[in-house]
């Protein structure tokens, strides 16, 4: 019986895996750059894309060229989108991650910080708020 039991349950988990690998949509996920396309960040994203083709991976890639307005920016645009993406990326280049954070907050979107992390004091602030 349990050499009957074994190969049904196999093909049951393959079957369901099968079933939800076609339907399930592919990740989405937004690098908010706070580079550009040359240089460091332009390496890294092009890691990004190269990773994301690989494991089928819709990626999203903004270029914010240091400016930290358009880092805060492209966190807000990215929130109030009707369709936010699993997944965003962001740096806290220039001290930003606590104001992007804030304007990602509410979203279902979760948050991966890349490389530069945030400072105690800023995470003793977050963790008071």
């Amino acid at each position: 019986m349990r050499a009957f039991i074994l190969p049904m349950l196999s093909t049951l988990v393959l079957s369901l895996w099968a079933c939800f690998a076609a339907v399930a949509a592919p990740l989405s996920v937004t690098f908010i750059n706070p580079g550009g396309s040359t240089e460091f960040w332009g390496d890294v994203s092009a890691t990004m894309r190269a990773a994301a083709q690989d494991l089928d991976i819709e990626l999203e890639i903004i270029d914010t060229n240091r400016n930290r307005l358009e880092m805060v920016q492209a966190a807000r645009s990215v929130a109030q989108r009707a369709q936010v993406p699993d997944y965003v990326v962001i740096v806290n280049e220039l001290q930003q991650s606590p104001i992007m954070l804030d304007a990602l907050t509410g979203t279902r979107v979760a948050v991966f910080e890349l490389l530069n992390s945030m400072t105690d004091e800023q995470r003793a602030a977050l963790a008071s708020a």
